[in-house]
């Protein structure tokens, strides 16, 4: 295959990265360039558009961007048969699997991103973020963007209770508790129970509120720790 990939990556508590998978540096001067994203809501994919039309007019002129969007749990399966079938995007922007980046930079289809970070300013990057994108040397993605989970709740429907912001998680149960009435379709809180991030996601929040972890400092599996049974039982 003779078309390399080129990864931009966009990080969040294990989450997502600009990818790009090209050809080689001299294959980046051609007219257009294919970005694959995981956007698949209408108002990003306007968002996306507009920001690729922005930099054919201001930035470069010979170059156009053209957007290819998929789900989040579609992405890694277009870009493998995008690859098997030779031909890979030049740019993906948004994946949070750095195992299977490592694999397609083990076969040579990544882009070393090292100098483009240098020319960014490697000062202006978390140092841990662009650790996860690096694979024997490589930086295989430059992380452009991040997410941290925030608790917010219905001022209006807390006031009806009398409730006070939660502080614990007990007082996070209670007032959920509280709050629900199926009767109105209300509830207190609503978890994903499918096999999503957001599942994931929503786990290993309560875990290291718990003080567990997945793996210790030496990489051993201390998923079933004390800890991690009590938040997984919460």
């Amino acid at each position: 295959m003779n078309r390399r990939t080129f990864l931009v990556s966009g990080s969040a508590a294990g989450s997502a990265l600009a990818l790009g998978l090209g050809r080689p540096r001299r294959a980046f001067a051609a007219k257009t360039l294919r970005l694959l994203t995981p956007e698949a809501d209408p108002s990003q994919i306007k968002m996306w558009n507009a920001l690729f039309e922005d930099y054919t007019a201001k930035k470069n002129k010979d170059v156009v961007i053209k957007g290819e969007f998929a789900k989040w749990d579609d992405i890694t399966k277009k870009l493998a048969a995008d690859i098997a079938a030779g031909k890979p995007p030049e740019l993906v922007a948004g994946s949070s699997k750095p195992d299977f980046v490592a694999a397609e930079t083990k076969r040579g289809l990544v882009v070393d991103l090292a100098p483009v970070v240098d020319a960014l300013g490697r000062s202006d990057f978390n140092p841990a973020a662009l650790k996860v994108w690096q694979y024997r040397g490589i930086q295989m993605a430059i992380p452009y963007g991040g997410q941290w989970p925030v608790l917010w709740y219905r001022k209006d429907l807390f006031a009806a209770k009398g409730l006070k912001p939660p502080v614990t998680w007990d007082d996070y149960r209670a007032a959920a508790e509280k709050l629900t009435d199926p009767a109105k379709g209300v509830y207190g809180a609503v978890y994903s129970a499918g096999r999503t991030r957001n599942t994931h996601l929503m786990a290993l929040i309560h875990i290291w509120s718990a003080g567990g972890m997945l793996f210790d400092e030496k990489l051993n599996v201390v998923f079933d720790s004390p800890e991690s049974r009590r938040a997984l039982q919460y």
